[in-house]
C-alpha cells in the first residue's frame, strides 16, 4: 500500500510539474502557429529545465516580432519609394492611378473633381539650350512650386512623366478650377526661370488642360479612370494650339477657355 501510495505520488509529481506543463506549452505553440501571433508569451519563472526551454522560446518570439515589424517597416518604405518620383519627389504615376481608383469608390455620389494636367512649354528646347541638368532642376521647382499652390489636405499632384504633371482637386467646379489654373499658371511665370528659346516668354511657363466632372454611380465606377485623363489632356492640347501659357478646359460637346 505504501508503495502505491508513493507511485501515486510520484505519478502526480510527473503530472503536474512537468507533463501538464509541457502539454499546455504545446497548446500555446499550436496556438501561435495557428494565428501566426508572435504577441503570446510564456512568461515563466521556472528555474528548471524547462523554465530554461519556455524562456528560450520566448526569446525566439521576440526575434521573430522584431524581424517581422522590420520586414513591415521595410515594405512600408518601399511603397512610399515605388509611388515616388525620384527626380522631383512629389508622387509619381503609378501613385496618380491608385488614387484615382481610389478616388471613385470612396467619394460621395455626385461629388464635383478636376483634374488638371500641366505641361511645361517648349521643354525640349530648354534642355537643348542649357542642359538636362538644369531642365532636372527647372522641373523639380515647377513640381515644388504646383504643390505650394495647393491645399494638401484635399489636393493631389503627380508628375505623370517627363515634364508633365496632373493635378486632382476635389469638390472643385469648373469655374474654381479655373481660378486654380490661373494661379498655377501665374505662380511658374513667377518663378523667373529664364528661357531664351521660348517662342512666347522670356521664362519658362506651363500650358494647362481642365477637365470637371461629377463622381458618377458605383455601376460607372468600372470605367477606367484613364477616361478622365484623356478628356484632361485633349484640354491641354488645345491649350497648345492655342498659343500655350493658358488654361483650357474640356466639356463634353466642345472645349473652350
Amino acid at each position: 500500500l505504501l508503495f502505491l501510495s508513493t507511485l501515486l505520488m510520484i505519478s502526480l509529481f510527473f503530472h503536474y510539474v512537468i507533463i501538464r506543463p509541457i502539454s499546455k506549452a504545446d497548446k500555446l505553440v499550436t496556438t501561435i502557429i495557428k494565428n501566426n501571433n508572435q504577441k503570446v508569451r510564456f512568461l515563466s519563472n521556472r528555474k528548471d529545465e524547462l523554465g530554461t526551454l519556455f524562456n528560450l522560446i520566448d526569446r525566439l518570439l521576440d526575434d521573430v516580432e522584431s524581424n517581422e515589424q522590420e520586414l513591415i517597416s521595410h515594405n512600408l518604405r518601399l511603397q512610399t519609394i515605388s509611388r515616388t518620383d525620384g527626380l522631383t519627389n512629389i508622387p509619381n504615376r503609378r501613385a496618380f492611378d491608385l488614387y484615382m481608383i481610389n478616388l471613385l469608390e470612396t467619394s460621395t455620389l455626385g461629388e464635383e473633381v478636376s483634374i488638371l494636367i500641366c505641361d511645361v512649354d517648349y521643354f525640349k528646347k530648354y534642355n537643348d539650350c542649357y542642359g538636362h541638368a538644369k531642365g532636372d532642376n527647372a522641373l523639380r521647382l515647377v513640381a515644388t512650386s504646383l504643390q505650394r499652390k495647393l491645399h494638401q489636405e484635399t489636393d493631389f499632384v503627380a508628375r505623370y512623366g517627363g515634364e508633365e504633371f496632373v493635378i486632382i482637386l476635389k469638390n472643385t467646379d469648373q469655374g474654381e478650377a479655373h481660378s486654380v489654373a490661373q494661379n498655377l499658371l501665374q505662380s511658374i511665370t513667377n518663378l523667373k526661370i529664364h528661357h531664351e528659346k521660348s517662342p512666347i516668354s522670356s521664362v519658362v511657363t506651363i500650358s494647362i488642360g481642365i477637365y470637371s466632372f461629377k463622381i458618377p454611380d458605383h455601376k460607372r465606377h468600372q470605367q477606367s479612370t484613364m477616361s478622365y485623363f484623356e478628356k484632361a489632356d485633349k484640354a491641354l492640347y488645345l491649350a497648345k494650339d492655342e498659343g500655350r501659357n493658358r488654361a483650357v478646359h474640356y466639356f463634353e460637346n466642345k472645349s473652350s477657355d
